[in-house]
């Protein structure tokens, strides 16, 4: 027999048995009723009743066992008869069209789709959701122009912020990362000059931030040593995440510090800075992280760091709560003659990072498939009624709160296209 027969006849079977004590419990109740209209509530009948038909073992029985079984089993034959598949279309068709709006955009890219001049930042981000996407070989000239572009602004303390004019730790990271992500899957193409160039770059870059780092609180925002105060633990992760992509992950005391950084943690969870409420943001890019660590790395953060709870955290977060970004206070930014630890806000879309987070925790057996039919179905909830479509051929999502009548974000969209892609990935490996 297949087995989503046999998943089926079992389901069925202890259906059967819901509803046999569901009846059960109401026949007791009737009896109960009847004991107390015609012998009064005192009756030794009770006591008999009572011990025939103990209720607590009922309950427990109905439950906490039967009925979660169920519902384990209920999904599992979903999931097994194919209705991931139907979201992997879903997903592809998402995808498609939001890459499709993104390369629609007046440049490639900036803040918004109206924006006349491109920002590092942006571009880095509609370049790592076209690599992971897999579209970046489906639109191989946008690509590789917008990599060269961005690549062409790389100084020596690495790639700056447009709008502060200086080398940050996030942007450095971001395309640290975007190339790391290049060498896995294509290697270094000897034909494209400027990637060659910067490759050659690297190990200086990487130097230069490593070399910034604050001993105990990661990194500012800024290439350059952050009190900690400024130290933002989302920077942090950047860094870390780039560097791990690179042959500098191997070096022990990147491997130390990685660890020390991870015992940071809240009972798993993560803030932006030392002192705050844990945050769903940070704890989805550590998690990410994670995954993305060596089993051996893994290991020793495993001593201080339960990935489900982070996972659990996640998925209430992202399922129950729909919380769908954060604002981060960002410290240390000069702003005319002054300098020092001056704040702004910076969002933080959290659509991205939630989807990569809780994909690969399925793929790592720290999400059950209960779990998973909750993300799963958040996911088609913002498919269905929060991507925006233009026409046939254009999507766009700009989470709840973000939506201006003059222009559209263009970073929701690729952080998007990044968590479906991993999303995808997942459901193509596991079904």
């Amino acid at each position: 027999m297949k087995r989503t027969t046999i998943i089926t006849i079992i389901t069925v079977a202890l259906a059967v048995i819901e509803l046999t004590i569901a009846y059960f419990f109401n026949a007791k109740l009737i009896i109960e009723n009847l004991v107390t209209n015609y012998l009064g509530p005192d009756n030794d009948l009770f006591d008999v009743i009572g011990l025939i038909t103990p209720m607590g073992l009922l309950y427990i029985i109905n439950y906490k066992i039967l009925a979660p079984s169920i519902y384990f089993l209920g999904t599992l034959i979903w999931r097994l008869a194919g209705h991931y598949r139907y979201i992997e279309r879903s997903l592809q068709s998402t995808i498609s069209t939001s890459i499709d709006w993104l390369l629609d955009c007046n440049v490639h890219w900036g803040a918004s789709n109206n924006s006349t001049e491109c920002q590092n930042a942006n571009t880095c981000e509609g370049l790592i959701a076209l690599h992971k996407s897999g579209f970046y070989k489906i639109k191989p000239a946008v690509y590789r122009e917008s990599l060269k572009v961005v690549l062409s602004n790389v100084v020596n303390d690495g790639l700056p912020s447009k709008s502060l004019n200086r080398a940050t730790v996030v942007c450095t990271s971001m395309i640290l990362y975007l190339v790391g992500l290049i060498k896995e899957t294509d290697g270094i193409d000897n034909t494209f000059t400027d990637l060659v160039v910067f490759n050659s770059k690297i190990d200086s870059l990487i130097s230069r931030l490593w070399d910034s780092r604050n001993t105990s609180s990661g990194w500012g925002l800024f290439i350059e040593k952050s009190s900690n105060d400024e130290c933002s633990m989302a920077n942090t992760c950047w860094v870390l995440r780039a560097l791990s992509k690179h042959s500098f992950s191997n070096n022990p005391e990147f491997r130390d510090y990685t660890c020390a950084i991870y015992q940071k943690n809240h009972d798993s969870l993560f803030s932006y800075h030392r002192g705050e409420a844990d945050k769903v943001a940070t704890t989805a890019m550590y998690l990410s992280l994670y995954y993305e660590l060596d089993n051996e790395l893994r290991n020793r953060i495993q001593e201080h760091y339960n990935p489900k709870k982070a996972a659990a955290f996640i998925l209430k977060a992202f399922a129950d709560d729909k919380i769908e970004y954060e604002i981060e206070e960002i410290y240390g930014v000069s702003s005319g003659s002054s300098t020092g630890a001056q704040k702004v806000p910076w969002k933080h879309i959290i659509i991205g990072y939630y989807i990569d987070a809780l994909s690969m925790a399925y793929q790592h057996s720290d999400l059950t498939t209960i779990q998973m039919d909750r993300f799963v179905s958040r996911v088609k909830d913002i498919i269905e009624n929060e991507v925006t479509h233009v026409g046939n051929h254009f999507t766009y999502y700009v989470p709840n709160g973000l939506i201006n009548s003059e222009y559209i974000l263009t970073f929701p969209t690729s952080y998007l296209i990044w968590g479906l892609s991993t999303l995808k990935e997942t459901i193509r490996r596991t079904i």
